[in-house]
């Protein structure tokens, strides 16, 4: 039994291979379906053996050989996993140390199904044959003639399903598998540690839900919304860039216009030094015809004057000498003219801080013209 087992097996594996499409069918990511989805029901029936650690040698069917049925309730979650629950029995024989063992047992299991056919070759779900691998666990009870109850044990369950599409919503099954429990299953006295059952079954499935396949994923929206994020994102980065050109042509006509403001205020910074009077340069201080009252024009002159005359550190004296015109007025008014003249300015540089002994005023009357020719400039103080 074991080498046709073997055999089978084999046979499977290398059908699996060759069974398939030419084409190569690329993986994909497919989608999870509602629980009422891939939901499907199989009938089977056929023959097992159940094997202990004295069995007595094989000598015909009669010996071991005796049928069995299942039937399965399972559902897909992906096209590569699935799980079931199956209840299957019937009865057992089998022979150990010249004693005939026989009786009935019922178990039920919960298996994990695996397709091979999928995970290898990719979903296609109208391939005509998958290989698909089972695993799992259940409860077994068992009952003879000799026995008042049942012996129940827990078993483990393995094996290969060949399945064959017959159409959408039907397959044939061949299967080929075991369940291993305790030799104590069989009322066996004084038994050993693991007992065997082969089983091998053919039968039907069918799918039972509306919906018997799997969709692929459908990237298209998630794609076009990615486009339309990168489209955003390059039209964000364009604004940018001319936000950008923009920025830089308003920050080179900023430091254009600055720096004109800077070389005008320069400009007049230095107008204002070569117009402001100095210590080392003489000042002249106009007067009206016959006036001797300084004008609000000259004061700031003055001030300027007076403050370059405190930062003088030199001993040296400014002299303020006043004069009048002599085309008007006699040599004695214009005389008094001038001393008046000197004297205001004198009197305002005082008022503004500047040390008395710095300064000297004297008048010229008419004797001195600065400014021969011109009598209008000679109505003059002139300090030096």
């Amino acid at each position: 039994m074991k080498k046709v087992i073997l055999c089978l097996s084999m046979f499977v594996l290398a059908l699996t291979a060759n069974a398939q499409d030419k084409t190569l069918l690329r993986h994909a990511h497919h989608e999870t379906n509602r629980f009422v989805d891939n939901w499907e029901v199989s009938l089977g029936a056929g023959i097992q053996a159940f094997h202990i650690n004295q069995s007595k040698p094989f000598n015909g069917l009669s010996d071991e050989i005796v049928p069995m049925f299942e039937v399965s309730v399972g559902k897909w979650l992906t096209p590569i996993f699935g799980a079931r629950l199956a209840f299957q029995g019937f009865n057992y024989k089998f022979m150990r140390s010249e004693i005939e063992y026989k009786g009935n047992y019922n178990y039920v299991h919960a298996d994990v199904m695996m397709d091979m056919s999928n995970l290898i070759c990719g979903y296609k779900p109208d391939r005509l044959y998958n290989a698909i691998l089972m695993g799992g666990f259940g409860y077994a009870a068992s009952k003879s003639e000799e026995m008042d109850g049942y012996n129940n044990e827990f078993a483990a369950s393995f094996g290969l399903m060949n399945r064959f599409r017959l159409c959408e919503s039907f397959s044939l099954n061949l299967d080929v598998r075991t369940f291993l429990t305790k030799e104590s299953f069989g009322n066996i006295r004084n038994a050993g540690m693991i007992a065997l059952n082969y089983e091998l079954l053919a039968g039907v499935t069918y799918k039972i839900s509306s919906k018997k396949n799997f969709d692929r994923v459908d990237y298209t929206p998630y794609q076009n919304k990615i486009s339309a994020l990168e489209k955003d994102l390059n039209s964000s980065r364009e604004d940018l860039a001319k936000k950008d050109t923009e920025v830089e042509k308003l920050k080179k006509q900023v430091e254009k216009e600055i720096a004109a403001k800077e070389k005008a205020m320069d400009e007049a910074v230095r107008a204002k030094k070569l117009a402001t009077p100095t210590a080392n340069q003489p000042l002249s201080i106009f007067f009206r015809l016959g006036d001797s009252e300084i004008t609000d024009r000259n004061v700031p002159n003055l001030k300027f004057l007076a403050d370059a005359m405190k930062a003088d550190k030199s001993d040296r004296v400014f002299v303020i000498v006043g004069y009048a015109d002599k085309q008007t007025g006699s040599p004695e008014v214009n005389m008094e003219l001038s001393k008046k003249r000197a004297e205001g300015i004198y009197n305002l540089l005082i008022k503004e801080g500047v040390d008395a002994k710095k300064l000297k005023a004297e008048g010229k009357g008419d004797t001195e013209q600065p400014f021969e020719g011109r009598p209008y400039m000679n109505r003059v103080v002139v300090i030096k």
